[in-house]
């Protein structure tokens, strides 16, 4: 499942460790969220085995989209952005597929909600299905913040890094609209763990930015 997962990583090779820093990311969030009680029921230790290794398979559609639309260097335009989109809807049926070859393997229902919604927002107002709030599955919810944080402090090619606490003001701005705000606050209240993950965890040789690449956060 790893293997199968790092090919999407592959092929993008300014993402280096983003699939082992999104996972410990997830993880973080995950057990700050399980000390409140409205969620220490839902997060318990099948939940939190779960989410370890469904969490690497969330981008696992992006081996479906065309070179010059995933390493493009820059903005996307609307026509590009439709075509990356469908990598969340591919992922989760990929996902599926392997389910009806292995069932009763239990993290792959999770990888599936993971692929699927974690770039729903939270106002409803994400893709691929506008789900809204807690209609967005608990995992991708997480998935979302977690993703969000290390596309904004890593380079890539149609970006600089922003730093850690740019990266967390413009995940506060977004509790409510875009994130879960319980899960703002689990990172809020974690974010030194995640800086310092984020900087043990670094990619051993960032990538140059693109001559000309607009600083824009990317469609993850």
């Amino acid at each position: 499942m790893v293997a199968l997962a790092k090919l999407a990583e592959y092929r993008d090779n300014d993402t280096g460790r983003h699939l082992d820093r999104v996972t410990r990311f997830c993880l973080v969030l995950a057990e700050a969220l399980r000390e409140r009680d409205a969620y220490r029921k839902l997060i318990d230790a099948q939940f939190l085995y779960n989410l370890e290794r469904s969490v690497p398979l969330h981008d696992i559609g992006k081996v479906a989209i065309p070179d010059e639309i995933l390493l493009f260097p820059g903005r996307l335009n609307d026509e590009q952005m439709a075509v990356m989109r469908t990598h969340t809807d591919t992922g989760a049926n990929t996902i599926q597929a392997l389910i009806a070859r292995a069932p009763g393997v239990s993290f792959l229902e999770m990888a599936t909600d993971i692929a699927r919604y974690h770039h729903e927002r939270y106002d409803g107002k994400g893709y691929p299905t506008g789900l809204k709030a807690e209609a967005i599955p608990l995992a991708a919810r997480i998935t979302a913040v977690a993703d969000v944080y290390d596309a904004l402090t890593t380079r890539r090619v149609y970006k600089e890094a922003f730093s850690h606490a740019k990266a967390v003001e413009i995940i506060r701005e977004g509790s409510g609209t875009q994130f879960d705000p319980a899960v703002v606050e689990a990172f809020l209240n974690r974010q030194a763990t995640f800086a310092k993950l984020a900087e043990t965890m670094a990619d051993e040789q960032p990538p140059r930015t693109h001559v000309g690449a607009e600083p824009v956060l990317a469609a993850d």
